[in-house]
């Protein structure tokens, strides 16, 4: 189980700036073949930020309709640290059993089996520690998934991490106002160190970090 690491930077201006607007850091995931739609962590900055998480994920299920600012509400999910290449599902009763044979490798699914509706909004959650406070079961991921139909989902270790106001943790987010810096984690690099960038809204490297080459990618707000 690899543990993953990221340091945010900010100068005391900036952080006055930030505050004054009501501005907060946004970090989000997702997986593959899926834009990210969903605020996994947002927190107010202090001048160092240090926020870590393990590769460890459950599956949730929500009738939360994929709409900006939508806080996504679980009625039913499995513990954390769950398998992958197995299959769970989404029984009548609203409970998720699993896991049985079925699935793909290295991918999570859950098959949906609740009849009370004719799609859900299902997805993984994921852990993280923010500078020292542990927050739990926020999501990464919200695709919808019809009756009967199975939901596959394999998790990016890349972050997102953007400024934005007027977001909360564990909700859709489909407009993003700000910049966006990509930081792709990997199987060999578990830190990196940023600093943001007030010239140009963005997140670049710290300097005395471990970043490697081509592990920050800048994308513009649609």
């Amino acid at each position: 189980m690899a543990n993953y690491d990221l340091k945010v930077g900010f100068t005391t201006e900036q952080l006055q700036i930030l505050h004054f607007t009501e501005s907060n850091v946004v970090l989000a995931k997702g997986t593959r073949g899926q834009n990210s739609n969903v605020a996994w962590q947002v927190f107010r900055p202090f001048q160092s930020n240090q926020i870590s998480w393990d590769d460890e994920y459950g599956i949730y299920c929500s009738n939360t309709k994929l709409v900006n600012h939508a806080q996504i509400i679980p009625f039913s999910d499995t513990p954390i640290g769950i398998d992958t290449n197995t299959l769970y599902t989404l029984e009548n009763n609203g409970v998720i059993l699993g896991p049985t044979t079925g699935g793909q490798r290295n991918t999570f699914a859950l098959r949906n089996n609740y009849s009370n509706a004719p799609y859900l909004t299902t997805g993984l959650f994921q852990n993280a520690i923010i500078n020292g406070n542990y927050r739990s079961g926020n999501a990464i991921s919200a695709i919808p998934v019809l009756f009967q139909s199975t939901a596959l989902m394999d998790p990016a270790t890349d972050i997102y991490i953007w400024i934005q106001s007027q977001v909360q943790s564990n909700s859709i987010i489909t407009r993003i106002t700000s910049p966006v810096t990509r930081l792709s984690f990997s199987s060999s690099l578990f830190r990196i160190s940023v600093v943001y960038d007030s010239y140009t809204g963005r997140f670049i490297n710290a300097g005395s970090s471990n970043l490697s080459e081509g592990t920050i990618e800048h994308i513009e707000a649609p």
